[in-house]
């Protein structure tokens, strides 16, 4: 049976002759029976969550955790798929605009060549000035993420359960989810969280409880980077979108009903962040291992989660306005880094 992913920052669309195919996240698509503003609203209350325009073309949202940091999607700095890394980046959060002064990402998402069944989708931007008027968030830091609610928070495309990832992005939407499962549920890592789309009449449901939420949604093109929140603090960062298997036949990760949104899981890595914002070698955080172990590494990413601004394109890149120094992609291992 076809199983398809997508990365959720909006990006030019690739194929492969694997069965696994991903894709790039757009904005939130929402239940087709509520009024998209209750979205609106419930994204807006996450202020930590801004959006990031990178290299002038693509959009990926990302989380302020430290006033001059911010957590993102790796696929967003370094995209093997659509052959792009970061040069400038600009971060819109509260009534500003910040400069992207520097980034590292995550070195196994660098030493996997974009190996998403990994869970190593990470990335860290430093900006130019710290943020002064929005709180950062704290991150989630326990492993018992199993069976909460998750509220996803992100820029991008949007649409329905029943249209999926039809109209254009741009605005911040959240919506609730059960986080479901790791990604060993389906031979991925445990690095990662699952959550699927349950519709209002319980007919689509491919992971965990069948129970849906008021406000249930799933990520689409553009929702790269942003947060999957439990109670306030960041659990998650968005990843890329499955499709549902068997319930809605469509083999299309499009954010429909039964799909499957996953997450970088935070709790995985937090010694990693805390060492890098605090300016510590990147040499020696490197030196940090993930707090859960990798169960499959089969899955490639073949499409961003980024959205490309410049095309109608399904799923887009995400791109920053500001010119940040860049190293060559071709040899790099490890952490690479931007000032």
């Amino acid at each position: 049976m076809k199983v398809i992913d997508r990365l959720l920052n909006s990006s030019l669309i690739a194929t492969t002759a694997l069965l696994v195919t991903s894709s790039v996240a757009q904005a939130i698509t929402i239940r087709h029976d509520v009024s998209d503003s209750y979205y609106r609203n419930l994204g807006n209350s996450y202020t930590s969550v801004g959006k990031l325009l990178i290299n002038n073309s693509s959009t990926c949202s990302g989380t302020l955790i430290r006033s001059r940091w911010v957590l993102t999607a790796g696929h967003c700095a370094v995209n093997y798929d659509d052959d792009y890394i970061l040069e400038s980046a600009t971060f819109d959060i509260g009534q500003d605009t910040y400069a992207v002064d520097s980034y590292v990402t995550y070195p196994e998402w660098l030493e996997s060549k974009g190996n998403l069944g990994l869970g190593v989708d990470l990335a860290l931007l430093e900006l130019n000035t710290s943020v002064i008027d929005v709180n950062p968030a704290s991150l989630y830091i326990a492993s018992n993420e199993i069976d909460r609610v998750g509220t996803l928070v992100g820029f991008g495309r949007t649409g329905t359960g029943y249209t999926g990832d039809i109209e254009p992005g741009g605005i911040k939407r959240g919506a609730d989810n059960a986080i479901d499962a790791t990604g060993n549920s389906l031979g991925l890592s445990n690095r990662l969280l699952l959550a699927d789309f349950d519709d209002p009449f319980g007919t689509s449901n491919s992971l965990g409880s069948s129970v849906f939420y008021n406000l249930e949604g799933a990520i689409a093109p553009g929702d790269s980077g942003g947060g999957l929140f439990i109670n306030g603090y960041l659990a998650g960062v968005t990843s890329f979108i499955r499709d549902s298997f068997f319930s809605d036949g469509e083999n299309v990760a499009n954010g429909s009903y039964g799909d499957i949104s996953a997450f970088t899981r935070v709790s995985s890595y937090y010694s990693w962040i805390n060492c890098v914002v605090t300016g510590v070698s990147t040499s020696f955080c490197d030196s940090f291992q993930p707090n859960h172990s990798v169960t499959n590494n089969s899955l490639n990413s073949t499409f961003s989660l980024a959205q490309n601004n410049s095309a109608q394109a399904t799923e887009t890149v995400p791109e920053p306005q500001n010119t940040i120094a860049l190293l060559s992609l071709l040899g790099m291992l490890g952490f690479l880094r931007r000032r």
